[in-house]
């Protein structure tokens, strides 16, 4: 976040999905990033909403990052599916956005680190620049 914050334009704002890890909201902040969320956990149905997650994305300013949490959500746990990774990238794609993708536990969530995989090969197949922790 501090090479984000150092080498995109001043006002870039990191979205980050409602919930999420609490560190990625203090460390964009202390970097100096503008922060943001998006809505991702839906409470009532105990799963991600794709829907007002791709609305938020499609509010967010033309070059902001959105930190993508590639599999195993935390703390959620609740994953995107396959064809909901392929609207967010097209979603990333019309709008510019930077994706920084967190992917820490990478076979957590299917047991398998290929399938797990799924949305950064999908992303970096695309040649969208991808950040990757």
């Amino acid at each position: 976040m501090d090479f984000a914050a150092q080498f995109l334009p001043k006002g870039t704002t990191f979205y980050t999905p409602n919930l999420t890890w609490p560190n990625h909201n203090t460390i964009a902040k202390y970097a100096g990033l503008g922060l943001k969320h998006y809505a991702y956990y839906d409470a009532s149905t105990k799963s991600a909403n794709i829907s007002t997650m791709l609305r938020d994305l499609k509010a967010a300013n033309d070059g902001d990052i959105v930190c993508l949490h590639v599999c195993a959500h935390n703390p959620t746990g609740c994953d995107l599916s396959n064809s909901e990774w392929d609207q967010v990238l097209e979603t990333v794609k019309a709008k510019k956005l930077i994706p920084f993708m967190d992917m820490a536990y990478q076979g957590f969530t299917s047991g398998n680190v290929d399938k797990d995989a799924y949305a950064l090969r999908l992303f970096a197949n695309s040649g969208v620049p991808v950040m990757l922790a």
